[in-house]
C-alpha cells in the first residue's frame, strides 16, 4: 500500500544507515528520531522497530525499548536480530529466563552470524552470572555493530 509520501527503497536504507551512524557517534537522540519516522512511515518492517529498540535500550528506555523489540519479534519471528535484542532487554530488565529464550532462538536462528553469536556471548554471560552489566554500564559494543 502507498504512503501519503512516496519513498524509494534507497531513501529508506539511506535513513536506516543514518541512523545507525548517528547510534555509533552516540547521537541517540538524532538516531531515536530517524528510527521513529521510519517506523511511522513503514509501521510493517520489523527491522525499524527493532533499530528503534536497539536506541531505546542504549538511552536505558528498557520498557519502551522491549515494546519495540516485541513488535518487531511479532512482525518478523525469524528475524535474529530483533530477537538478540528483545532477549538482551528481557535480561537486563530482570526476566531472565523469557530472555534466555528469545537468545536461544536468535542463535538457532544465525549461529554464525553476527546476532547470533551475541545472543551466544550474552547467554555465556547470564550463565556464568557475569551478565547483565550492573546498572549505569553500557550496552555492550558487539549489540552496536548488529
Amino acid at each position: 500500500m502507498a504512503g501519503i509520501i512516496e519513498h524509494g527503497r534507497d531513501d529508506v536504507i539511506w535513513l536506516l544507515e543514518t541512523g545507525f551512524v548517528y547510534l555509533e557517534m552516540g547521537q541517540t537522540e538524532a538516531a531515536r528520531e530517524t528510527f521513529e519516522g521510519l517506523v511511522a512511515l513503514e509501521p510493517g518492517q520489523a527491522t525499524y522497530h527493532a533499530a528503534l529498540g536497539q536506541v531505546l535500550t542504549e538511552e536505558g528506555n528498557l520498557s519502551e525499548a522491549r515494546r519495540a523489540l516485541r513488535k518487531a519479534v511479532d512482525l518478523d519471528p525469524g528475524q535474529a536480530y530483533s530477537r538478540c535484542l528483545l532477549g538482551d532487554v528481557l535480561v537486563r530488565s530482570k526476566q531472565i529466563d523469557p530472555g534466555k529464550e528469545e537468545l536461544r532462538q536468535a542463535y538457532e536462528l544465525e549461529p554464525d552470524g553476527p546476532a547470533g553469536q551475541t545472543a551466544k556471548t550474552i547467554l555465556e554471560g547470564v550463565e556464568a552470572e557475569l551478565y547483565p552489566p550492573p546498572p549505569g554500564e553500557e550496552m555492550p559494543p558487539e549489540l552496536r555493530t548488529l
